[in-house]
């Protein structure tokens, strides 16, 4: 775990292009993430995981990033949502 000290270094960074905290109401719930070589990170507390909250976030990021519909659209295609879902709820 970093300390505080390098937690706030690596936010100043800028390290991704778009970062944006998840709220379940007013309740912080996870975080996703475009990075600066286009990866997507996204990370649900294990608390709320199950509720949907992963997909929502997803297609939020879709509409606030338009020029990634095709590529999030041709992985949705492609990928298994039931094995993506087991690896993604682990963590």
């Amino acid at each position: 775990m970093p300390s505080y000290e390098e937690h706030v270094k690596f936010i100043l960074s800028n390290p991704y292009k778009i970062w944006y905290i998840i709220y379940l109401g007013n309740t912080k719930s996870g975080s996703i993430y475009l990075s600066k070589q286009n990866e997507i990170g996204l990370f649900i507390l294990s608390k709320h995981q199950g509720k949907n909250i992963g997909k929502q976030a997803l297609q939020l990021l879709m509409k606030k990033t338009q020029n990634l519909v095709t590529w999030l659209t041709l992985i949705q295609r492609t990928v298994n949502p039931s094995i993506f879902s087991r690896k993604t709820s682990s963590h």
